[in-house]
């Protein structure tokens, strides 16, 4: 598992948090989470990040799935001899990671390229060899667990997850900024070095002193939306609350596919 305290990018410099551009909400959400500090609320239990595989090293980050309203939840039963629309994960040629909670459910995630498929199993065992699935849509985030539910049919009928249809969030830029401001803050920048590095020397020169207080504002909010996003407010970028209980949700087993492990 990557340790939560792992210094975060430099954040003098734009490109190191250029990767993020192309993160999903899950990822977002646990980019906030983890600069949480002991005086607001630690790493949540309910997430669990580790390495991705080799062939797209970003973090693999999966939230239980009851912190996710956008997870598919399925029923698992082994499947009839013959049945030709069975999952069968210990077979499929690609990066597998599940994950085990401490009340029994699975979290699995499957990458095929940079295409990521979440989904969560309540009963039963995904890694029992050949099953079959009853699958349950959850009221909110219908329309990214669509979206998932479209890569599970092409794992299911193909063993490849269909082209991914992920657009990158338009709010990702705005994130950005607001990661390193509060980066920069933690570091003991000001604000008037927070500008400086978001926006450059030549606009700073040109406003922070003018006559309109726009970018001293500016900095302000992106500030105050920084605090708000640590201390909990990353749940809303996965459309969740927080869960009654983080200790039944902790995970405490593992399987790799042969292909996640794979240098």
């Amino acid at each position: 598992m990557l340790d939560e305290s792992d210094p975060p990018p430099d954040w003098r410099r734009a490109e190191t948090y250029g990767p993020l551009l192309n993160a999903d909400a899950e990822r977002w959400a646990w980019e906030f989470a983890r600069r949480a500090t002991a005086a607001v609320e630690t790493v949540p239990t309910d997430c669990f990040v580790a390495a991705g595989p080799a062939e797209d090293p970003a973090p693999a980050v999966i939230w239980a799935w009851r912190s996710d309203p956008a997870m598919p939840v399925l029923w698992v039963r082994p499947a009839e001899i013959g049945q030709p629309r069975a999952l069968n994960l210990r077979t499929v040629n690609l990066p597998v990671l599940v994950l085990r909670d401490a009340v029994g459910d699975q979290h699995v995630m499957v990458c095929d390229r940079s295409c990521r498929l979440r989904f969560a199993v309540v009963e039963g065992d995904v890694l029992a060899g050949p099953v079959e699935a009853a699958i349950r849509v959850p009221a909110k985030g219908v329309a990214a667990c669509g979206e998932a539910l479209k890569l599970l049919a092409g794992l299911r009928d193909r063993g490849r997850l269909a082209p991914a249809t992920f657009r990158p969030s338009t709010r990702a830029m705005r994130w950005i900024e607001t990661l390193r401001a509060h980066d920069a803050r933690r570091d003991g920048a000001s604000q008037r070095d927070i500008a400086l590095a978001l926006f450059g020397e030549r606009r700073v020169r040109e406003d922070w002193t003018g006559g309109s207080d726009y970018m001293r504002m500016r900095v302000h909010r992106l500030l105050t939306a920084a605090e708000a996003l640590v201390a909990g407010g990353y749940r809303r970028l996965l459309g969740a609350a927080q869960p009654e209980s983080g200790e039944a949700t902790r995970m405490v087993e593992i399987w790799r596919s042969p292909r996640w492990l794979a240098p």
